[in-house]
């Protein structure tokens, strides 16, 4: 029998934005341990009642450019 996705599910932290992909941008700014573990896929879900409408994915490899950001804090590049 195949394994179901939740059985390889870690939660590896919570994180806030304008939206999905800010929240995805700053979760991977406060943990840049993120980018030397075999994650790659990451999937969120907005914390609400109404979270089922708001499930958005992303990939490490593929969707984060650290060069690209810019960090608010700072209002510079990382």
């Amino acid at each position: 029998m195949g394994r179901n996705i939740t059985d390889r599910l870690h939660v590896i932290g919570v994180s806030n934005g304008e939206n999905e992909k800010e929240a995805f941008y700053n979760l991977m700014s406060q943990n840049g341990n993120l980018m030397k573990t075999s994650f790659d896929k990451i999937f969120c879900y907005k914390l609400s009642t109404n979270y089922k409408n708001s499930y958005s994915e992303f990939s490490i490899k593929d969707d984060y450019d650290i060069k690209i950001y810019e960090h608010k804090e700072t209002n510079g590049k990382v």
